[in-house]
Order: C-alpha cells, then sequence, then structure tokens
C-alpha cells in the first residue's frame, strides 16, 4: 500500500500528461480531416458532374448509333429495291416497245437514286455528330486525370 501511495502521485501526472497529448493530437487529427474534406468537397463534385455528363453522353451516342444502323439498313433495301427497279427495267425494255413504261421507269430510278442520295446524306450527318459527340467525350476524360490523393498527404 505504501508503494501504490507513493507512485501514485507521479504516475497520475504521467497520465495526465499523456492524455493532454492524446487530445492534442485527437484535435490535430480533426482539424486534418476537416482541411481534406474541404480541399476535395469541389473535386467530388466535378466528378459526379462529369460522371452524370460522360452518362448522357453514352446515351446519345447509343441513339445516334442505333439511328446510324437503322439508317443502314434502310439504304440497304432502298438499294435492293433500285436493283430490282433496274433488273425489271431492263427486261422490259427489251421487249416491249412502247416507251412510256420505259419513261415511268426511269423516272422511278432517278427518285431512287435522289433517296439514296438523301439517306447518304443523313448517314453521313449522323456520322458527323457521332463523330463530334466522341470528340467531346474524349477531352472531357482527360480533364479527369488531375493529382490523386497522394498530392495531399504530406499536410
Amino acid at each position: 500500500k505504501h508503494v501504490i501511495e507513493e507512485t501514485f502521485p507521479a504516475a497520475k501526472t504521467q497520465l495526465e500528461k499523456l492524455g493532454a497529448e492524446l487530445t492534442s493530437l485527437l484535435e490535430r487529427i480533426h482539424s486534418k480531416e476537416a482541411f481534406i474534406n474541404s480541399q476535395f468537397e469541389n473535386r467530388a463534385a466535378d466528378y459526379q458532374a462529369q460522371q452524370q455528363q460522360l452518362k448522357e453522353i453514352r446515351e446519345q451516342y447509343d441513339g445516334l448509333n442505333e439511328t446510324v444502323m437503322n439508317l443502314t439498313i434502310e439504304l440497304r433495301v432502298t438499294s435492293e429495291q433500285l436493283d430490282k427497279v433496274k433488273n425489271e427495267m431492263e427486261e422490259r425494255s427489251s421487249t416491249v416497245t412502247d416507251h412510256a413504261p420505259v419513261v415511268k421507269l426511269k423516272d422511278a430510278v432517278k427518285r431512287l437514286k435522289a433517296d439514296t442520295l438523301q439517306m447518304e446524306l443523313r448517314i453521313g450527318v449522323v456520322n458527323h455528330t457521332l463523330m463530334q459527340a466522341k470528340l467531346r467525350q474524349r477531352p472531357a476524360n482527360r480533364r479527369g486525370n488531375g493529382p490523386g490523393l497522394d498530392a495531399y498527404e504530406d499536410d
């Protein structure tokens, strides 16, 4: 009991010192944590905004890609119809002496050619729009590659 009474005041002082140091360290840790959180708050918001923009661009890309596929299919069908009409026109022109049906067929071929050109133009516009979307997406991905957390660990 005597040993405990003699060492208690010294141990108590050391424990109080240790407690004060731990409290000080804990406060420093909390302040650093708050600083780091405040530094990255804007970056987190930017990241969220860029992710949303990327999602929208991908959806737009998918929609445009589907449109291109549909227009390509439509162009193929129109080209097949044009070939059929050309073949029918050749068969009829060799057997028929009346020129009225031939003129009608030629007019139909001209219309089909015009439709084909219009489809090709539409496909070109859609391809251009798709390329623009891809080019806009590419710089957005590069901007997101800023310094990581390692650059701020020295604080």
